[in-house]
């Protein structure tokens, strides 16, 4: 198997020209007018042409609901232009399970483990000995249907992997400490759907 760590790097850059790029999205932009609810008048916004935006994991979470009675949520949503976009609001409980998560060895080693089993390039090989960084991060951009509505999310991919017989395609790497009685593979099989 050869399994191709796509990883994404910000470049270079100096402080100076990243605080002007912060300055520039938390500052409105100069010289639009709006009417009274909140619709820009003297602009011309290209239409994306999609219904909904959101990512993977939030399209999981909404469509497992039924099925789900523990964790609760919160979407935000705007409709602009045309298209809605939702984003996920974490509840107090989700952000006390991440900030231990955040410190949790479990998911360090699976990040090592990843490492193990990725390299750079197609014939490449993994480098083992630099520690990883859980902060690059590969994601896929896609569009689709359901029923009459299109829709675009995105989903984080641990790899990409080339083969020649099957054809390329994604590839999700899951790991677990220790799975002794059947509520361990409920739970497993339940975290990964939330990637």
């Amino acid at each position: 198997m050869d399994a191709t760590n796509h990883q994404g790097r910000k470049q270079g850059g100096d402080q100076e020209s990243t605080d002007k790029e912060v300055e520039d999205l938390e500052t409105e932009p100069r010289g639009m007018e709006t009417n009274k609810s909140g619709e820009c008048l003297n602009a011309n916004p290209r239409k994306l042409g999609v219904d909904f935006v959101c990512r993977r994991g939030l399209l999981t979470k909404v469509m497992l609901s039924p099925y789900e009675d523990k964790e609760g949520w919160f979407i935000a949503v705007v409709y602009y232009n045309g298209t809605y976009y939702l984003n996920e609001i974490l509840t107090e409980e989700r952000k006390k399970q991440e900030a231990e998560d955040e410190n949790n060895k479990v998911k360090c080693m699976g990040w090592k483990f990843e490492q193990y089993l990725t390299a750079d390039t197609k014939d490449g090989r993994p480098k083992t000995d630099v520690p990883y960084n859980n902060c690059e991060k590969f994601y896929t951009v896609v569009k689709t249907e359901i029923n009459m509505h299109s829709l675009v999310y995105s989903g984080e991919i641990d790899a990409l992997n080339i083969d020649d017989v099957y054809g390329n395609y994604y590839m999700e790497f899951k790991t677990t400490k220790e799975i002794a009685h059947d509520g361990h593979i409920k739970t497993f099989k339940r975290l990964g759907n939330y990637c």
